[in-house]
């Protein structure tokens, strides 16, 4: 009895270590999202200021080839080195976790430059008979040097991810290669250099991270000590890691079918002011990303314990929360799309329509909360393939028959029909399986304060804006910005306002005493 009570302890002090573990790697992940969003923001909006749609339409279709043809190369072994690593190293079996790192190495590093091989050669067949633009050849035919390093990367960070090291990988995912992208692009640029200075950044910056990638590695396995003979688990490893690939493949096409359809059926240049808005757009992301990470360890620790009442609390503030802190931003993008767009230049205004229908399914998304994260954290993952394999499919039938007639607007319209039904899916799945939604009467609040920000945002755009410069319009935008929160603040805060914002107190405590 005693034994049991000690062993019951022991593994509850793991668990608790554990949660902590997420919970310090999900605060470095946030950060280094953020970092590289920004830059990779920054990139995009040098690239769209610098050069024609055209050419950064053929700069997201030869970034949209490359990683496809990444992703089939690694063929799921970053899932199937996360996996089996993990499990040799916790069970202190360094020969096997050796043996499937460079079982993993063995596979993907010939695989990926076999595949750059065949889409070098078969470079200009793709661009002439599936994009009918010859010109996407000599785009791929620079950016194809990436997927090797590309590949042998994604095997060594997802090494050091399964030795319980996350920063490792948001330093050379989320800061080294976007940052380094820029200060490249930049340089090359001020030597004179145009469009290919883009493909030369993009290509470059992943070839070093995949050098910082091994340079970690080795700080933290010693992958090349001869003192340590590995044991190879090949057939295993590459079962594992097939049955994965599919997935993968599933994500990937969720995120670019409209790149590649409209790529088929359109210009390069619809291509690249579709895609711009599309990076507008998912700047808005950040926020409801940052609450995700809060609450992923919070989801998997309530559900251990069955503590279905506070996994309900918790649902419900950070669907509000993210709601509050999101909805104005998406709102602005709706009332001010014109002003957003031309940021980028005055060759972007075509996509005005794409960003006000695109930012509606945003806020679709926001208000349904993490319903996706709460299905895969409390242990269905396959519910969420479904969900994403059901999307993919409407997805493709829709962009078929809205792309020809509508052109990027129909690959919009597609898009918010999908995000609406998966999402509508997703919230009725979690009411099944845990009898919890986040909705309460408190969200009139944040509709009325919304309302406050239109009523005042319109009033400037047909009132002051017309009479003056960017930087004045940019300061009433602001303005406006804040009378929201004002608003929102003067309507009162509840009981779980406090909650999400203690939360986020001890989130910022915890991460300054973890420094």
């Amino acid at each position: 009895m005693e034994n049991s009570a000690i062993t019951e302890e022991g593994e509850k002090t793991l668990y608790q270590k554990d949660i902590k573990t997420i919970a310090k790697g999900a605060g470095i992940n946030c950060f280094g999202e953020i970092i590289g969003t920004i830059f990779a923001f920054v990139f995009n909006l040098i690239l769209a200021r610098w050069l024609s749609a055209d050419y950064v339409g053929l700069f997201f279709l030869g970034m949209c080839i490359n990683r496809f043809v990444t992703d089939m190369s690694v063929c799921g072994f970053g899932y199937g080195i996360l996996r089996y690593v993990s499990i040799f190293y916790q069970e202190r079996d360094i020969q096997r976790t050796k043996g499937a790192i460079i079982s993993g190495l063995i596979i993907v590093i010939p695989l990926s430059i076999l595949c750059a091989i065949v889409l070098y050669s078969m470079s200009d067949t793709i661009s002439v008979s599936f994009f009918h633009k010859p010109e996407v050849s000599s785009v791929t035919k620079i950016m194809v040097f990436a997927i090797p390093f590309a590949a042998a990367s994604e095997v060594l960070l997802s090494s050091i991810q399964a030795l319980r090291i996350m920063k490792y990988k948001v330093y050379v995912k989320r800061l080294i290669i976007p940052i380094t992208q820029v200060v490249i692009f930049l340089i090359l640029l001020s030597l004179g250099m145009q469009f290919k200075s883009a493909l030369i950044s993009y290509t470059v910056s992943i070839v070093l991270g995949a050098f910082f990638a091994l340079y970690f590695f080795r700080k933290k396995f010693a992958i090349f000590d001869k003192k340590i003979t590995a044991i190879y688990n090949f057939s295993e490893l590459a079962k594992f890691s097939a049955t994965r690939l599919f997935s993968q493949l599933v994500i990937f096409f969720c995120v670019w079918t409209d790149t590649f359809m409209i790529g088929y059926f359109m210009t390069s240049k619809d291509v690249g002011v579709y895609n711009i808005v599309c990076r507008l757009i998912l700047l808005g992301t950040l926020i409801f990303y940052s609450f995700g990470t809060i609450f992923a360890p919070i989801i998997s620790s309530s559900y251990y314990k069955k503590d279905l009442d506070s996994l309900k609390r918790y649902y419900a503030v950070v669907t509000k929360w993210a709601f509050v802190l999101t909805f104005p931003y998406y709102l602005l993008l709706i009332l001010l799309p014109d002003y957003a767009l031309n940021i980028f230049g005055e060759g972007y205004l075509a996509g005005i329509n794409c960003l006000i229908i695109l930012s509606f399914a945003r806020i679709i998304d926001v208000l349904t909360g993490p319903c996706g994260l709460i299905i895969t954290m409390i242990g269905k993952p396959l519910v969420n393939l479904y969900n994403e394999l059901g999307t993919f499919v409407l997805n493709i039938i829709l962009n078929l028959f809205l792309i020809p007639k509508y052109g990027i607007v129909g690959a919009a319209i597609a898009t918010t029909i999908s995000v609406t039904l998966i999402n509508l899916i997703r919230i009725f799945e979690v009411y099944t399986i845990l009898k919890i939604h986040p909705y309460n009467a408190s969200y009139v609040k944040h509709f009325l304060s919304g309302l406050v920000l239109i009523g005042s945002v319109i009033s400037a755009k047909h009132f002051i804006f017309p009479h003056c410069g960017i930087p004045f319009i940019a300061g009433i935008t602001l303005g406006c910005l804040c009378l929201y929160f004002v608003v929102f603040r003067l309507l009162g805060l509840d009981e779980e306002d406090y909650i999400m914002l203690n939360l986020i107190r001890k989130r910022v405590s915890y991460g300054t005493t973890e420094r």
